[in-house]
């Protein structure tokens, strides 16, 4: 015979207390004051009798899942991190993440998508190439906020609230690192079908230009996805100064420099070359990568902020703050630029 489940009764009979304190306890009532003790007991309780709480039931009777999604274009280094930090988030103040990728797999990622909304998630976080706009748009209107993260470009009215990488900011301190380290030539190697990722760089690389105007500086855009671009740096890094490079990536970068240390090229005496994202590919290169630091941390908590104010479930502290963030609901993360090997001797 099938053993009988404990029910809050039996855990508040067993911890000496009301079924109305062990229900706080459980649904982390921030507005009902509770006795360190009292929270002890009832947890002890818990564990001894082996009692699990019927979620599903507890939070349809609030209106409320307490599950949150997020929509990823990829499972590379940087995603990994920022879902990582988020979740361990969302799990403190009580939530629950669920992560979903489809990489070129649009119908997949639909089917992600259908997925989350069945479970009636309270939120979503979505990357700006992991979603259309007019998808998001249709999702808020039938009461889904949605946070994005690193998307560039999208309408100002669509979702609860953005934080985007300043991308831009970091690109181009990057090119200005390259001049200061003695490169007249300073080139980007792009990745077109990153598509709004790669436009950033982009904007990012030219500004950087922009601020090195009237200095004797020449600079060009290559794509990685174009033949020839191997040989071209090759052939400008015979020039008397060394040739800049910043890579759309880690991973470009360190195939570049790779590519050209089999080729008997010099890193940094005839190519300086910085990556983004500063992930293992960098810290562990040989050698060491200039690269661009994200904070995922920074990033994570300003995303879980803006999301737990739409759903009501901000501390004061938190609601009452002012600012850009809280009247635009939209934040901007500055990247750090960290100097190695590849680009200074």
């Amino acid at each position: 015979m099938k053993r009988k489940s404990p029910t809050i009764v039996d855990v508040a009979k067993y911890a000496g207390v009301s079924i109305g304190t062990v229900s706080n306890v459980l649904n982390r009532r921030r507005d009902v004051p509770l006795a360190e003790d009292t929270v002890l007991k009832v947890n002890e309780a818990i564990r001894e009798l082996g009692y699990r709480r019927n979620a599903i039931a507890a939070n349809l009777s609030r209106q409320r899942t307490y599950e949150l999604g997020m929509l990823l274009p990829g499972y590379d280094e940087y995603f990994v991190k920022f879902a990582g930090e988020v979740e361990q988030i969302v799990l403190e103040r009580g939530y629950h993440l669920s992560v979903f990728s489809a990489p070129e797999k649009p119908e997949l990622g639909r089917r992600h998508l259908e997925l989350l909304l069945q479970r009636r998630v309270d939120g979503l976080f979505c990357h700006g190439l992991a979603m259309p706009p007019d998808t998001a748009r249709r999702i808020i209107n039938e009461g889904t906020p949605i946070v994005l993260f690193n998307a560039w470009g999208w309408p100002d009215d669509i979702a609860a609230g953005r934080v985007n990488l300043d991308v831009v900011t970091a690109c181009a301190e990057a090119v200005v690192h390259l001049f200061e380290q003695g490169c007249r030539t300073i080139l980007y190697l792009g990745n077109g079908r990153a598509a709004a990722t790669d436009e950033q760089r982009r904007i990012g690389f030219a500004e950087g230009m922009r601020r090195l105007a009237g200095e004797p500086v020449a600079s060009a855009l290559l794509d990685t996805g174009t033949p020839g671009w191997l040989n071209e740096i090759g052939r400008l890094a015979e020039a008397d100064r060394p040739v800049g490079v910043l890579g759309f990536d880690d991973l470009t970068a360190f195939n570049l420099m790779s590519k050209l240390l089999e080729r008997g090229y010099r890193i940094p005496e005839q190519v300086k070359i910085v990556g983004i994202n500063n992930t293992y590919v960098s810290r562990m290169s040989y050698p060491g990568m200039t690269s661009i630091q994200n904070h995922y941390k920074m990033q994570a908590e300003a995303a879980v902020r803006m999301m737990l104010r739409s759903l009501g479930d901000a501390d004061e502290d938190e609601a009452g703050q002012s600012g850009a963030e809280s009247i635009a609901q939209s934040v901007s993360i500055p990247l750090t630029l960290i100097p190695r090997k590849s680009t200074e001797r």
